[in-house]
């Protein structure tokens, strides 16, 4: 009996192995094809990149570069299917934060703000974790505020607002949507400081918005 239990086992361990071994050989099948993909894009050719980024997927739900450019093919007039693509990436790869981000702005865009709020803070917990230095995390915090703001949540978008200026201390739009926010809230001392500091980062216009909403210019 002892045998027979030990020949059991073999046979369990050997099968594993080999659907280890065929598992990765799919992947590596899909992203020979997500390769062929980005040849593709790079010729102009977007059905053709799209078909293979579209089959590298079907071989293998893990290809993370074909979400990525299909999210690209997609984004501008086919939102619908970036969100279904993306939808499944987050799945797949539930701690990347740069596939929540770009969820994100797919919600965003279609003005689905509660789902666009929920995604950018879970790219922000997984950025918390996987690292800050990506050049995209200041967006995950900017974004995240402007759909704060678009849902009239404009005390929370601050907060956030203010979070995306540490990351980008030189950008001028933070700070006139910030200051555009506190103007929400009647606190103009605060609009005039954040649209000074955009005036000083040279943003023009930003004059006419003083002359208007907060009267006197120091």
């Amino acid at each position: 009996m002892k045998h027979l239990f030990a020949f059991c086992v073999c046979v369990v361990l050997v099968a594993c192995a080999f659907a280890q071994t065929n598992l990765n050989e799919e992947l590596v099948k899909a992203q020979q094809l997500t390769n062929v993909g980005c040849e593709k894009l790079n010729e102009g050719d977007c059905d053709g990149a799209e078909k293979c980024f579209l089959e590298a997927i079907r071989m293998d739900v893990r290809v993370r570069e074909a979400y990525i450019h299909l999210n690209s093919i997609y984004k501008e007039k086919r939102v619908e299917e970036a969100l279904k693509i993306l939808e499944l990436a987050a799945k797949v790869f539930h701690d990347d934060d740069e596939i929540w981000y770009y969820l994100a702005n797919r919600y965003y865009q279609i003005e689905l703000f509660d789902k666009a709020i929920h995604a950018y803070k879970e790219a922000i917990k997984y950025s918390e974790i996987n690292g800050r230095d990506f050049g995209l995390v200041w967006s995950y915090y900017f974004n995240l505020a402007n759909s704060l703001a678009r849902s009239g949540k404009f005390r929370e978008s601050i907060v956030f607002y203010s979070k995306a200026i540490e990351l980008q201390p030189e950008n001028a739009n933070i700070y006139f949507n910030r200051g555009m926010n506190y103007l929400m809230l009647k606190k103009k001392d605060s609009t005039r400081l954040d649209w000074m500091k955009c005036k000083e980062l040279g943003m023009e216009g930003v004059d006419e918005y003083i002359k208007q909403y907060i009267l006197i210019v120091r």
